[in-house]
């Protein structure tokens, strides 16, 4: 609908009428539409969908910004007065943003199978045969299980007063299998994400990622508590690639340490942080992927942006505002969760860069470990907290018995500069954090739909806290 010419033409008509009045002025146009389908042991919970269209203005008058939001499109002159009056309000010094190209352009979906072709009858058909595959493969003690399926089709309008004008599609879809086993009176969820941006296929064919699941449930029901200690821990993909996103990627964010007290000190670009060894970046560029777009929501072209290349800090991320400030290239980081809010800086997909080392390598040198596996929950920052889903000990360089109920905790600064170990391309996993399972949360803005690709890391020393 947003792109429908009498629409377009109308947005390019109030740009014309108010850039004048204002340092510089946007408008963005949003409509999304969703299908989501949920089904536990007791059959279909839910099958839905929702729509919602709307946009919002930002102007910004000597240094002032301005933003309002609006859900009808009758609204969006009124809004535009408004945005332009609050900027004019605030601002008493002068608009500085980085200077980008003025861009022309139209980014379609092309989906290899798009969930629009498969209907509705096929897509509860499928989770229904994986309801019947959970009830051949559970254990007496899988008492609950749950299969959702998500997808979400989201297009976006952007149009700014330097001549900018950008249609953008984006497709996401989310499939989540989960198992909860009861023992002892004690729960032990399990679950595996799923996602795409590219192929409905992706959730088809996981009677095997059932079982793994079950399986995983029952065994881990009656692991022993981890006893807090400090160690030696070895994350699996999933979990290197939270740590580069929470514990990393937020710092990253320049808008974040650009107001905090000794933040510029602190993170001073030159400054070693890690081995060699240690790279991570983060990008919008890579296709099927949450965090994955061409432009950012201010109109920027998103690229690879390096952070830590061979240990050494050499980027961070940026809006226009903050790339100004900082004088340095803008990186197509300043995203908004909808129309309802401003665009911030945040990460798209994190990543830590390949290594050399082998897992079973890894696994050899430590006399006395953890090997932690996926993400239970946690914060991160300067001073993170992470919860693994599951965990093993390393004894003796071998992988032993289960242990749960515990988590991860250290200084950003001192973690990675004992990250000693990374594994190679083969041992990629990528995580998927949309806003229908999670997503990334940030001021008021959450869910936003980010990645996190890493392979294993090892971590020589580092606080286990547990029972």
């Amino acid at each position: 609908m947003i792109f429908e010419p009498n629409i377009e033409n109308k947005v390019l008509a109030l740009m014309a009428k108010y850039k004048k009045q204002t340092d510089y002025l946007e408008i963005r146009l949003e409509e999304k539409e969703n299908e989501g389908i949920n089904l536990n042991k007791d059959g279909i919970q839910k099958i839905g969908s929702s729509s919602r269209l709307g946009g919002c203005v930002r102007s910004c008058y000597k240094g002032g910004f301005g933003f309002a939001s609006f859900c009808s499109l009758e609204q969006a002159e009124s809004k535009i007065q408004e945005a332009i009056s609050i900027s004019k309000l605030i601002g008493v010094s002068k608009t500085n943003l980085a200077p980008v190209p003025v861009i022309n352009d139209w980014v379609k979906i092309q989906p290899l199978l798009n969930p629009k072709d498969v209907s509705l009858t096929e897509k509860v058909n499928l989770l229904k045969s994986y309801q019947e595959v959970f009830e051949q493969v559970k254990s007496d003690r899988i008492l609950d299980y749950s299969i959702r399926f998500v997808q979400d089709f989201h297009n976006k309008l952007f149009v700014n007063s330097e001549g900018s004008h950008i249609k953008q599609e984006f497709l996401a879809m989310d499939f989540v299998l989960g198992a909860t086993a009861f023992y002892n009176g004690i729960q032990t969820p399990m679950q595996k994400v799923f996602n795409s941006t590219m192929d409905f296929k992706f959730c088809r064919n996981k009677e095997n990622e059932i079982k793994e699941i079950c399986d995983d449930a029952h065994l881990f029901s009656d692991a022993k508590d981890m006893k807090g200690c400090e160690t030696t821990v070895i994350m699996d993909s999933a979990l290197s690639g939270v740590f580069a996103h929470e514990a990393f990627g937020h710092t990253s964010e320049a808008d974040l340490f650009a107001s905090s007290p000794g933040g510029r000190e602190t993170l001073k670009i030159g400054r070693k942080f890690g081995s060699e060894k240690l790279n991570i970046y983060d990008c919008g560029d890579t296709w099927n992927h949450s965090g994955s777009l061409k432009y950012d929501d201010e109109g920027v072209a998103t690229r690879n942006s390096p952070l830590i290349e061979k240990g050494v800090l050499v980027g961070r991320l940026h809006s226009r505002s903050t790339a100004y400030d900082f004088d340095e290239d803008v990186t197509g980081s300043a995203r908004s969760i909808s129309y309802e809010f401003p665009p911030i800086v945040r990460m798209r997909n994190t990543c830590i860069g390949k290594g050399e080392d082998k897992f079973e390598d890894l696994v050899a040198d430590v006399k006395s470990g953890i090997y932690a596996v996926s993400l239970r929950g946690g914060f991160g920052g300067e001073n993170f907290s992470f919860s693994p889903l599951k965990g093993y000990i390393i004894r003796d360089g071998k992988i032993c018995e289960p242990v749960k109920n515990f988590n991860i905790t250290g200084n950003l600064f001192e973690t990675l500069g004992n990250i000693d170990g990374i594994t190679g391309e083969e041992d990629f996993e990528t995580l998927a954090a949309s806003g229908e399972n999670g997503g990334c949360g940030k001021m008021e803005q959450y869910p936003l739909g980010v990645g996190m690709t890493a392979p294993r890391i090892r971590i020589s020393k580092i606080l286990v806290g547990g029972n």
